[in-house]
């Protein structure tokens, strides 16, 4: 494999391997940001008509921080997964290039990003900022209804998360599979170069 073809293989596997990393990272810390909030049970001043417990707000306040921050991540980190692609069949070729497989599962994961971003979280952004509003104003049955609301797309959510995680390890298998291979086949004719000059 030439010097440049391994420079384009490792920019796409390490864009992978971070995406893979910040999905992880994302899942993880909403997995703790609510649980310590609930055992902290904190009271905001920001929410002091709302008479129901406020751990759920400020637990929400935090952990949409670490969605904003990977929405941006993920989407960058897609462009540049898209880019290493085309450069790479179109530099080294598609006859030991890139198997369609490897478009396949990048292609999925961006369709299953684009539905995040543009479908799901738009939803649930409308129902997290109603039970806000609500909750300042004191409407307390308009704010568990929008709360309510939200939470029943969270597990859409979840799912997605899952899978976009799955697809990003799949194409990192994939690509780190295929950049192997195409080292092989790219050492083997010198190999067999070398021992024809050593037999003559």
């Amino acid at each position: 494999m030439s010097p440049l073809r391994r420079a384009v293989e490792s920019v796409h596997l390490a864009t992978l391997g971070l995406w893979l990393g910040i999905l992880i990272a994302t899942g993880a810390a909403a997995a703790l940001v609510f649980p310590a909030m609930k055992a902290l049970d904190p009271a905001l001043p920001a929410y002091a008509a709302f008479d129901r417990p406020h751990w759920t707000l400020a637990a929400g306040h935090v952990a949409e921080r670490y969605f904003r921050a990977s929405d941006v991540a993920q989407v960058a980190l897609a462009g540049i997964a898209w880019l290493t692609l085309p450069i790479a069949a179109a530099v080294f070729g598609l006859r030991r290039g890139l198997p369609i497989v490897r478009i396949g599962l990048v292609g999925a994961l961006s369709v299953s990003l684009a539905w995040q971003l543009l479908s799901l979280r738009p939803r649930m952004d409308l129902h997290l900022s109603a039970y806000r509003a609500a909750a300042i104003a004191g409407e307390s049955e308009l704010a568990e209804e929008e709360r309510a609301a939200f939470a029943a797309l969270h597990p859409a959510a979840s799912s997605v998360m899952a899978i976009n995680a799955a697809l990003v390890l799949l194409a990192f298998a994939a690509g780190a599979f295929d950049a192997t291979r195409q080292r092989r086949d790219d050492d083997a004719p010198e190999d067999a170069d070398e021992e024809t000059d050593q037999g003559a």
